[in-house]
């Protein structure tokens, strides 16, 4: 991707420093060498968007799911470029972090039995603070193919907020960055 590995390492510590990464694999990124900068975006937005549909079909009672109507049903609510292998990618993931219980059902490996192990509320949460950290290090990216690269980073403010009619708290860093011109 064009960053230096150093970089990485330091911009992921302060963010597990502040807790916003728990581990490792909180947030892996597959990019192949002929996507640019564009379509890394895309593919980010399409699995934003499969994920947002999917949490309007899965609920903590056990449901049976068909992969191929569930791609059915995610064009028809205009995700884009959805597939029945994305579909599976994200039940995959969403299974390995935990957050749902996946089973494959005898008669058929597109049939898919599974249920949420946390409410809709609290993997709504989970998915968009996934998505802000890897907005923002799309955001670190497209400096970098500007010639800029991060000089220093202090996290500045740590505010919490609480959205109305409910309990969670929301913790927000505001970290101040700055770049450095690269000259060519």
């Amino acid at each position: 991707m064009g960053i230096v590995k150093e970089e990485v390492i330091q911009i992921v510590s302060l963010l597990r420093d502040e807790k916003i990464l728990a581990d490792s694999k909180d947030l892996n990124a597959f990019i192949k060498k002929k996507d640019s900068k564009k379509n890394s975006l895309s593919i980010l937005k399409t699995y934003e968007q499969i994920e947002k549909f999917l949490l309007t079909i899965i609920s903590d009672e056990e449901k049976i799911i068909h992969l191929k109507e569930l791609n059915e049903q995610a064009e028809a609510s205009a995700c884009e470029d959805v597939s029945p292998n994305k579909i599976k990618t994200i039940l995959n993931l969403w299974t390995i972090k935990n957050w749902i219980k996946r089973q494959t059902t005898p008669h058929s490996k597109n049939h898919l039995a599974v249920l949420t192990l946390f409410d809709t509320e609290t993997l709504t949460a989970k998915l968009e603070k996934r998505n802000d950290i890897a907005q923002f290090l799309k955001q670190i990216e497209s400096m970098r193919h500007k010639n800029y690269v991060p000089k220093t980073a202090k996290i500045r403010f740590i505010v919490y907020w609480q959205k109305e009619n409910t309990e969670r708290e929301v913790r927000i860093v505001l970290p101040e960055l700055y770049f450095e011109k690269i000259l060519p």
